[in-house]
């Protein structure tokens, strides 16, 4: 005579289903986590591939950061971005894919002002906003700095490989964010193509390639003080492990995740460059 389960072994059953699941999805978590993160290394890969590219077809130098004439949807406006972008043939190694704000972003508008692009320059408006919000954050003053002319004009600069001494500890770019909410602190709008180092001065003195002429930086330096501000980490963004590491590619272009303590290694950090680089073989973010 054929009889069901009893009560007790469909609870017995249920119990071992129930266990198994909380020992099995956290495991799947980490891998599709795990797997994140050796895309966005991939990313990363593939934008220093295409940077070196675009040296060698440009004197060995690296492409200006930013240039703005005019209203931003002008149509001589670029960002390193748009400049690399013909290297990689892809728009989406721009974007970490832990970023879930990069989908959502409508490049059909002004980026600063949500206001819809000019249909004459809707194109290159698009181009110049889905650069501009990318999770790779170019280390901006020392490899693509911004100085300030005799007139007082703002001129953009890459710098030549011939002024790095250190190729493979020094940062060409790391995961950032565009910004994040006062309150609650959450990353939105994408990343930022550009980032600041955590210090500037050794011994006392600028280490930043122009200082002698004056240099713009994007952030203004770090801002511990301000915890859930975009640039806390002067831009930079550890979307992986839980907010726990960043990509991280390096001027000899290999690429490796780091945590916050480790990109701080060589210095210390108050807000707005207040800070001071203690020792430059440990510093990653200079030119030697």
């Amino acid at each position: 005579m054929k009889r069901g389960f009893t009560l007790i072994e469909l609870l017995v059953v249920i119990a071992i289903i129930a266990i198994l699941a909380a020992i099995l999805f956290p495991v799947f978590a980490q891998a599709r986590n795990q797997a994140k993160k050796t895309q966005a290394q991939s990313n990363f890969n593939q934008i220093g591939k295409a940077m070196e590219m675009y040296k060698s077809d440009n004197g060995q130098k690296y492409p200006m950061g930013l240039y703005v004439y005019g209203p931003l949807n002008h149509l001589n406006n670029r960002v390193w971005g748009q400049l690399v972008q013909p290297y990689t043939k892809n728009w989406d190694v721009f974007a970490d894919p832990v970023d879930s704000n990069q989908g959502i972003t409508n490049f059909q508008t002004d980026h600063s002002t949500g206001s819809k692009c000019p249909a004459a320059t809707l194109q290159l408006c698009q181009q110049f906003w889905q650069a501009t919000v990318s999770n790779v954050g170019i280390n901006m003053d020392y490899i693509m700095p911004v100085i300030t002319d005799e007139n007082g004009n703002d001129l953009p600069v890459g710098i030549k490989d011939t002024r790095n001494q250190a190729p493979s500890k020094c940062i060409l770019a790391v995961d950032s964010v565009w910004d994040r909410d006062s309150t609650s602190g959450q990353p939105k709008g994408g990343g930022s193509f550009l980032v600041d180092p955590p210090a500037e001065k050794f011994n006392g003195n600028s280490t930043f390639p122009y200082a002698e002429v004056g240099q713009f930086s994007y952030g203004g330096g770090w801002f511990p003080s301000k915890p859930k501000a975009w640039n806390v980490y002067g831009g930079v963004w550890p979307w992986h492990l839980g907010g726990g590491q960043a990509v991280v590619i390096f001027t000899d272009t290999h690429v490796k995740t780091l945590t916050i303590p480790q990109l701080v290694d060589g210095c210390t950090v108050s807000d707005g460059f207040g800070g001071a680089i203690t020792d430059r073989d440990r510093y990653l973010w200079d030119l030697q």
